[in-house]
């Protein structure tokens, strides 16, 4: 069904890149720290969205097939996962480069989080069409799946993770 395959891909990427790039502009070196590259040390980005295209682009450079983070909500591609030893290799070389993702402005946060809450709202759709019964998550509430729900139609609904994830990404 490509609607719950369009649902799983977009919180794959809402849910695992968010996490991939946390996870490496928290062990972050220095602010003046960059790695050199052909023409000197790499450009700081200015905001977040700026720092996450240069990311995307850098992942690309190392071999990971990632898009740019979309814009006007076009952001459901999904991040092959299954090497994750290469993924987390290049994401660290990456921030290196790179250097830590600038806070994002209110303008990004509420963004996120409305996209969040958009594919979030779809999962909770797939898991009721599937049986599943779920409440729709307000905005900053976690989508609650009941743990009898079937393995295999919380993969179908992209809602495995599900548990931890809040619409309120930015603070």
């Amino acid at each position: 069904m490509s609607t719950s395959s369009n649902v799983k891909r977009k919180l794959s990427v809402l849910l695992i890149a968010p996490a991939l790039l946390l996870a490496f502009t928290a062990c972050a070196s220095s602010p003046g720290g960059s790695s050199p590259s052909a023409g000197g040390p790499s450009p700081r980005a200015t905001s977040a969205s700026d720092w996450r295209v240069a990311f995307a682009g850098c992942m690309r450079d190392q071999g990971i097939d990632i898009p740019d983070p979309g814009t006007g909500g076009n952001s459901g591609t999904s991040i092959d996962s299954s090497n994750q030893d290469a993924l987390l290799a290049a994401a660290k070389k990456c921030q290196a480069q790179l250097g830590p993702m600038p806070a994002l402005s209110q303008a990004e946060q509420d963004a996120q989080n409305a996209q969040l809450q958009k594919a979030m709202l779809a999962a909770a759709k797939c898991l009721r069409d599937n049986g599943v019964d779920v409440a729709d998550p307000k905005p900053g509430e976690t989508l609650k799946v009941p743990d009898t729900a079937p393995q295999d139609i919380r993969q179908k609904c992209g809602a495995d993770g599900a548990q931890g994830a809040t619409t309120s990404l930015g603070g």
